[in-house]
């Protein structure tokens, strides 16, 4: 696991100068950094060092107005990160080609839901919603 984390990151940062330049690349990069690569290595998200947002139970300030948001149990799964914010839609579609390519993810009936495909247990959801994604251990096995 710990390969393929390492190998999610040096990808990551290959990639991410040419296929995410822009200003708003943080953004994306906060998601897979903070909430992705850590629950696919089965770790908590990284929130360490970033700053609460007040009033606002589990949530963190990102930059240029972005938010990282810890959950607990859905109806997704028990455990979830999200990142609030603009900037978000170029690194998605990204990340979705590049996942339809290695097979990791794949689509599920639902539009902006995709789930981890048979190299992880429980399972992990990407969800795409308006302004936001968000990563879900699922309670599914794979």
């Amino acid at each position: 696991m710990i390969d393929r984390m390492a190998l999610c990151a040096v990808a990551f940062w290959a990639l991410g100068g040419v296929a995410m330049a822009g200003p708003f690349a943080a953004t994306w990069a906060a998601f897979e950094q903070r909430c992705l690569i850590p629950f696919e290595g089965m770790l908590a998200p990284r929130v360490d060092d970033l700053v609460p947002v007040p009033g606002r139970a589990d949530a963190y300030q990102l930059s240029r107005g972005a938010v990282l948001v810890v959950g607990g149990a859905d109806d997704l799964g028990t455990r979830s990160c999200a990142v609030e914010g603009v900037g978000l839609q170029k690194g998605y579609r990204g990340w979705t080609a590049r996942s339809l390519q290695t097979g990791d993810y794949r689509e599920t009936g639902t539009p902006g839901l995709w789930m981890s495909h048979e190299w992880i247990e429980p399972r992990i959801i990407v969800e795409k919603t308006p302004g936001a994604i968000r990563v879900v251990e699922s309670r599914r096995e794979a």
